[in-house]
């Protein structure tokens, strides 16, 4: 044999190199990248849930922001609602109250003539009592030759002068 080579011992050699590494590969790499491959694997889970999570709570803000707004906008309405009816409802008392001193007006004009005319048929009949019993006492104290006539007569000039 040239170079001194024995093939048996080659062949050993490589027989146990071989044994060697399946039995390095089951015993330890398997089982290491098996460990790594479900950490990988637990790891991109995490992260995917997280982007899930992160991607609802996005949807959940759009929602509450639309939610937001429009409750934003429904409180604007409400609050214009309530303007009107508050208007409304200032308008109705000041239309009530302007009729109210309508009535108070018409009233007051209503006992004012009431008064006037009661007033003005007392006058009257003051004045008439006076006329009266100026007539009397002028036709008492003057002369049988007087007459009525000579009385109106008087009267028309405004003679208060008694004879």
């Amino acid at each position: 044999m040239p170079l001194n080579i024995d093939w048996q011992q080659i062949l050993l050699h490589l027989l146990n190199f071989v044994l060697l590494f399946f039995g390095l590969y089951f015993l330890l790499y398997a089982p290491v990248k098996d460990f790594m491959e479900s950490r990988k694997k637990h790891y991109e889970d995490m992260d995917n849930e997280a982007k899930n999570v992160l991607e609802e709570a996005k949807k959940q803000k759009e929602i509450y922001t639309q939610k937001f707004k429009d409750f934003e906008e429904e409180m604007k309405q409400y609050k214009l609602n309530e303007l009107k009816k508050i208007d409304d409802l200032k308008e109705e008392t000041l239309n009530s109250a302007k009729k109210e001193s309508e009535k108070i007006i018409s009233k007051a004009k209503i006992t004012a003539e009431k008064e006037y005319s009661e007033t003005m048929k007392k006058a009257q009949k003051e004045i008439s009592g006076l006329v009266t019993e100026a007539a009397e006492k002028f036709i008492l104290k003057a002369d049988d030759a007087c007459s009525f006539d000579d009385f109106l007569d008087a009267a028309e000039r405004g003679d208060t002068d008694e004879k």
